[in-house]
C-alpha cells in the first residue's frame, strides 16, 4: 500500500524500516488536518467509544464520527458492533505496561 512512500523515507538509511510511518499515525495525522479526527475531550466523555477506539481493532469508522461528511451515530453503531473479546486482557496489558519502566517495553512497541 505505501510502496511509493518506502523509497523516500529509508533513502538516506534503507537498514532502519522503523523510520517508515504506521498506517494508524499516518491516517490519524490527515485526519486531523481534515477535522475529522475525535478530540481527546469528546473521547473522555464517552467511555464506552474511547475504550472501543484506544483498544480495540482499527476500524475506519472512527473517522466518520465528527467532521465534515460525518455519519455520527451510524459511525458510532459501527464502532460499537465490533467483537470485544480479548478487549479487556489487552487493555490490562496496556494499562501494565505504561506502568513499568522503558527497560521493560518491547523494542519496537512504542
Amino acid at each position: 500500500m505505501y510502496g511509493f512512500v518506502r523509497p523516500y523515507w529509508t533513502a538516506l538509511s534503507p537498514r532502519h524500516t522503523e523510520s517508515i510511518p504506521s498506517q494508524v499515525v499516518y491516517l490519524d495525522s490527515l485526519a486531523r488536518e481534515i477535522g475529522c479526527l475525535i478530540p481527546m475531550w469528546r473521547l473522555m466523555l464517552n467511555p464506552k467509544l474511547f475504550i472501543r477506539i484506544w483498544f480495540g481493532s482499527f476500524n475506519q469508522s472512527c473517522y466518520r464520527v465528527v467532521g465534515p461528511h460525518n455519519l455520527g451515530s451510524a459511525a458510532r453503531a459501527e464502532v460499537y458492533a465490533e467483537p470485544t473479546e480479548g478487549m479487556r486482557l489487552v487493555g490490562y496489558n496496556m494499562s501494565m505496561l505504561q506502568l513499568m519502566p522503558s527497560s521493560v517495553h518491547p523494542k519496537h512497541m512504542m
